[in-house]
């Protein structure tokens, strides 16, 4: 293989691990395995820090695209079903929540629950009820 086959190689690859392996809008193994193990105990409101690490690492955006990145988020991991916007700043304190619901798969079953979003800067995790 000459030099230049070699270099372009070279660059294509880091290219690759650079921008394409770790996107800000996947979960991790590691905090997918923790988020759904939360879930199986029943102990919802543990997932809250990893909802919030999500939620930090996301650039500065509207709040609605915010909301609606989390749902798509939420729904790519293997004990979520199904994630609904029920309501964008709807519920009136300050700041503003909004309400998902979150189908969670257990044992297969459908578990649905509420789940209450602070709308202030940054977005935040309230609570599941």
């Amino acid at each position: 293989m000459n030099k230049g086959a070699i270099f372009t190689i070279g660059i294509i690859t880091t290219a690759f691990l650079l921008f394409g392996s770790c996107a800000k809008d996947s979960i991790s193994t590691r905090d997918e395995k923790a988020f759904c193990l939360h879930v199986q105990e029943n102990d919802y409101d543990q997932t809250g820090p990893i909802i919030n690490d999500f939620l930090d690492g996301l650039k500065k955006d509207k709040p609605d695209d915010i909301l609606e990145k989390l749902a798509n988020w939420l729904e790519s991991i293997s004990c979520v079903d199904q994630v609904s916007i029920l309501c964008n700043t709807c519920i009136y304190t300050g700041p503003p929540q909004s309400e998902l619901q979150v189908d969670f798969m257990i044992n297969g079953q459908i578990v649905p629950m509420i789940m209450d979003i602070k709308m202030g800067e940054p977005l935040k995790f309230v609570r599941y009820h």
